[in-house]
């Protein structure tokens, strides 16, 4: 989703409402670092500037709508009162404490969604967030979903939505309606040549090592998934290893990391994961390389 924001020239800005004053918070190009243990009661802005006439890219706003659904309303999207080549969306969120003893925003109120559309069909969904990692705060500009778009026999269908078995929300009727509205004169393909994507062969990770599946920010900090030689584990955000504090932990889908330990998950916890990754570090490998040594190809 960085890569998008930077393709189409768009940029962020947060600022921190107290009732005295208005903050702009500087936020760091490598991190999104914008600062930490912001107070119980104060609040954040993030607003989200995209240049005039973007037609690829559509904002929107999620609002949860029973059990495992998320309704889509379109993103107000303003001019800017001293460029006119920017229009921009805005979010205001509350801070209030959490269990562990620090802040993070409201969850739900801490984000920007956007999705963009390519000609050929193919999408991504992603989000612009603050999340709090222990007090610490960041920006994330995260990939949700991407995937291609179909010409079906009646609409259009996105294998994407039907066809992980990992995904939470299996099913987005609101995106899924989003994506046939802005492709509905677009040369799809038919839904005849989707292929399904090719498995990992975990059988060739190393037994230290993962490889991440998902990663899912939450206002509180944020988990994943990473495959193993033994089947998929959780990764909680705070068993991830940095090298700084100001950090974001985090991994990407295709990340390969090294883990130093994997426990049984505890029966107790409400999870449908059998082990929990301990100690996860993010490795530096060629995407290329890694690809080859994965991908379940005959020897």
């Amino acid at each position: 989703m960085r890569d998008l924001l930077k393709k189409i020239g768009a940029f962020v800005s947060v600022h921190l409402l107290t009732r005295e004053d208005i903050t702009m918070l500087t936020v760091s190009a490598e991190s999104g670092y914008i600062g930490k243990h912001f107070a119980d009661g104060q609040k954040l802005e993030l607003a989200l500037f995209i240049p005039a006439g973007t037609k690829d890219v559509t904002v929107f706003r999620v609002a949860k709508c029973g059990e495992n659904q998320r309704h889509i309303t379109p993103a107000k999207a303003m001019p800017c009162e001293n460029s006119e080549r920017y229009v921009y969306s805005t979010q205001t969120m509350s801070i209030n404490k959490v269990e562990m003893g620090h802040t993070c925003p409201r969850a739900m109120q801490n984000g920007i969604w956007l999705v963009e559309t390519q000609p050929d069909g193919s999408f991504q969904v992603g989000r612009v967030e603050v999340v709090s990692q222990d007090g610490l705060y960041f920006v994330s500009a995260h990939t949700y979903y991407e995937g291609v778009c179909y010409r079906g026999q009646d609409s259009i269908v996105v294998p994407r939505f039907t066809n992980v078995p990992e995904l939470h929300y299996k099913e987005w009727p609101d995106l899924v309606a989003l994506l046939g509205e802005k492709l509905a004169d677009a040369d799809l393909p038919a839904l005849a040549t989707y292929i399904q994507p090719a498995p990992l062969d975990t059988s060739r990770l190393k037994e230290n090592e993962g490889v991440g599946v998902f990663w899912s920010p939450k206002a509180w900090g944020g988990f994943g998934c990473v495959a193993t030689s033994k089947g998929n584990a959780q990764a909680h955000y705070s068993k991830i290893l940095t090298d700084t504090e100001e950090a974001y932990r985090h991994f990407s889908p295709g990340d390969l990391v090294t883990i130093e330990q994997l426990e049984e998950t505890d029966p107790k916890l409400a999870s449908s994961f059998k082990w929990t990754a301990i100690g996860v570090r993010k490795v530096d490998e060629t995407p290329g390389a890694l690809l080859a040594r994965l991908l379940a190809t005959s020897a």
